[in-house]
């Protein structure tokens, strides 16, 4: 079974006998808001108890719903004036991050970035 297959598995309780990875099930459950601490209570079993034993506590700890679909945040954020932040970063000689926040500051404090770095508004 794949891991996907083996997650399903433990939620829906069929198949539960072929589930064999149990470390990674429960890495992938303790993401999960409602199934977190049976994950961290079922950790302390794994490979202390024999793989039947752990079927049983899946049985036992674990509700019977559809199986859980977490969504990751996508981590960047797309940049409002690209050209203005690598303009910024190369004449301040610094990384992206650094020329945002020197962009928020100085739009904070009323300047326009763009006349001191050389680009007009628009370009």
């Amino acid at each position: 079974m794949k891991l996907w297959e083996e997650v399903k598995a433990v939620f829906t309780k069929d198949n539960l006998d072929e589930v064999k990875n149990f470390f990674m099930v429960n890495r992938f459950l303790s993401f999960h808001k409602d199934s977190f601490i049976a994950s961290a209570m079922l950790n302390r079993y794994n490979g202390k108890v024999p793989s039947w034993a752990m079927t049983h506590l899946y049985r036992f700890c674990m509700p019977t719903s559809p199986s859980p679909y977490i969504t990751y945040k996508n981590k960047k954020p797309k940049r409002k004036d690209p050209e203005l932040i690598k303009r910024i970063s190369r004449h301040l000689n610094c990384n992206e991050t650094c020329a945002v926040e020197v962009m928020t500051m100085m739009r904070n404090r009323g300047e326009n970035p763009e006349r001191y770095f050389g680009l007009k508004k628009g370009e």
